[in-house]
C-alpha cells in the first residue's frame, strides 16, 4: 500500500530534525548549551569541548568565548606573515586572566583593564608580561597576533612581541615597532640587555598597530598588518632560543595592548 506524501514529508522532517544538532556548532552560541559544550558563565555563550564535534577540540577559551571559526586579529583579518602561519588556535585573552596566568619582569607597572592591558613605562627600560599557564614554558612554536597602541609620552622607544623566553635569564627573541620614527626590527635580549639586531627596516608611522610575531623551527617572522613593506624574517637566529612562552614587551614606552591571541 502507498505511503499518502504527506506522511513521507513528516517523517523525512522529522528525520532531520533529530540529526539537526549534530551538524550545528554551538561554540558562542547563547546559553543553554548541549551535551559537549559548557556555559562560560562570564558571556554567557557556550565554549565547545573535546570531543564535542562542536568547538575546537584543545583550544584554551577564556572569556571571549575564542574558537577557530571566528579568525584571528580581533576583526578575522588574514596573516600578513609571508611564510606558513600557524593556525591552531592556542589561546585568547581579553587580560580579564592577567592576576593568575601571567608573570612580569622588568620595570614600570601593568594594569589589566575590562578589555585591554596598559603598560606604564615611559623612560624605565625592558618592561616584560608573559603568558604562563598555557605555554607552560616548554612550548617552541607559536605565533602571537596583538593588537597595540602607543600612550603619548616618555621617550617612547618601542612596543613589542616577544617569543621563546627565558624567564629565569630575561632572555628572549622579540619583534619591536618603534611608533616615534618608524623603526621595525626583529632582534634578541640576553640576560635583560638588548642585543644584536638581526635586522632592521624603517616603515611607516601609526599610533595602534596589529602586530604577528611568529617562530617556527628555526625561522622567526614579524609583519604589521597594513603595512605592506613590514615584514621580516630571519633564518636561523643565533643564540638559539628553543622553548619557552609568549609575551608582550615594551622598552620607554608606556603602552596599551588589545585582541592577544596566540596560534600553534
Amino acid at each position: 500500500m502507498d505511503v499518502p506524501v504527506r506522511f513521507a514529508i513528516a517523517a523525512v522532517v522529522a528525520f532531520a530534525a533529530c540529526n539537526v544538532p549534530n551538524d550545528i556548532d554551538y561554540s558562542t552560541k547563547a546559553c543553554p548549551c548541549p551535551t559537549g559544550y559548557t556555559c562560560n558563565a562570564q558571556t554567557n555563550l557556550c565554549d565547545g569541548t573535546s570531543g564535542s564535534g562542536g568547538g575546537d577540540s584543545g583550544t584554551v577559551n577564556d572569556a571571549l568565548g575564542f574558537d577557530a571559526k571566528q579568525g584571528d586579529g580581533g576583526a578575522g583579518n588574514a596573516t600578513c606573515l609571508t611564510g606558513a602561519a600557524l593556525t591552531h588556535p592556542e589561546y585568547m585573552s581579553n587580560f580579564s586572566d592577567f592576576s593568575t596566568a601571567w608573570g612580569t619582569f622588568g620595570t614600570g607597572s601593568w594594569m589589566a583593564g575590562p578589555t585591554s592591558l596598559a603598560q606604564n613605562n615611559q623612560n624605565s627600560g625592558l618592561a616584560v608580561a608573559y603568558h604562563s599557564v598555557t605555554t607552560n614554558g616548554t612550548s617552541a612554536n607559536y605565533r602571537e597576533v596583538v593588537t597595540m597602541t602607543r600612550i603619548a609620552g616618555g621617550r617612547g622607544d618601542a612596543i613589542e612581541l616577544a617569543l621563546r623566553i627565558d624567564v629565569a635569564n630575561e632572555s628572549m627573541y622579540h619583534c619591536n615597532y618603534e611608533p616615534t620614527d618608524g623603526s621595525f626590527l626583529v632582534q634578541y635580549t640576553d640576560q635583560g640587555v638588548g642585543a644584536t639586531q638581526y635586522e632592521v627596516i624603517t616603515v611607516g608611522l601609526a599610533q595602534t598597530v596589529t602586530m604577528e610575531f611568529q617562530a617556527s623551527g628555526m625561522t622567526l617572522e614579524c609583519c604589521i598588518r597594513g603595512m605592506a613593506d613590514a615584514d621580516i624574517v630571519v633564518s636561523m637566529p643565533q643564540p638559539v632560543y628553543s622553548i619557552g612562552p609568549v609575551g608582550l614587551k615594551t622598552y620607554d614606552m608606556s603602552s596599551t595592548f588589545t585582541n592577544f591571541e596566540l596560534f600553534n
